[in-house]
């Protein structure tokens, strides 16, 4: 399965060994089930040697080399974390929501604009499926990615809304799976401080 060998040649883009781990377990029908998940919008950028007629280039023949996931549209229970500003996020019938993640780019093709094109993609895809004149698109940047993730962000339209915890980030991300068993509790500065950079785009169509 190309993604998922996409995804074990860069393990720490993905959270290191402890993800991983878990992700290597996971039977090959549990990748499809992720997949194939309500309101999980999966792109995926396909590489083909150049010179490939258009008729030509179709998935089982190009090499997949970034992908990204859009997750939404969000009620705006589910969408808020805790501490943030209700009255600043819209009510459902009046804006539309929608969550980023899982954007990997192969080694290759770093420094390139794939990254941008992902963004893009994902941004005018939940435009076009939004039934709402407004519309919030939240992107989540892990500490360790935040000196080259933020500032392309933001030149895109982003604004930097605050901060929550993993504890949050990663349910909101469709990885509940990944929380520990004690809910974080015996490790708190990992899943309870408030570390990961929430940054959202708000857009009037």
């Amino acid at each position: 399965m190309q993604v998922w060998l996409l995804w074990n040649r860069s393990r720490s883009a993905f959270g290191g060994k402890f993800v991983f781990e878990i992700f290597a377990r996971m039977l090959y029908t549990k990748w499809i089930e992720r997949l194939q998940r309500p309101n999980f919008h999966t792109f995926v950028a396909i590489a083909y040697p150049e010179g490939t007629a258009d008729e030509e280039q179709t998935v089982d023949r190009g090499d997949i080399v970034g992908t990204a996931t859009l997750i939404g549209p969000i009620p705006k229970n589910e969408y808020m974390f805790t501490g943030f500003d209700e009255l600043k996020v819209g009510n459902d019938g009046e804006e539309s929501k929608w969550h980023c993640t899982a954007l990997y780019c192969s080694p290759d093709t770093r420094g390139k604009g794939l990254g941008r094109l992902l963004v893009n993609a994902r941004i005018e895809f939940a435009k076009i499926e939004s039934t709402t004149k407004r519309v919030r698109v939240r992107v989540l940047v892990h500490p360790h990615n935040s000196k080259k993730t933020l500032e392309p962000l933001k030149a895109r339209g982003f604004e930097h809304v605050g901060k929550c915890c993993a504890i949050e980030a990663i349910p909101a991300s469709g990885d509940i799976m990944l929380l520990p068993a004690d809910g974080g509790v015996s490790n708190p500065d990992v899943f309870h401080d408030p570390h990961v950079f929430v940054m959202e785009l708000e857009i009037t169509k």
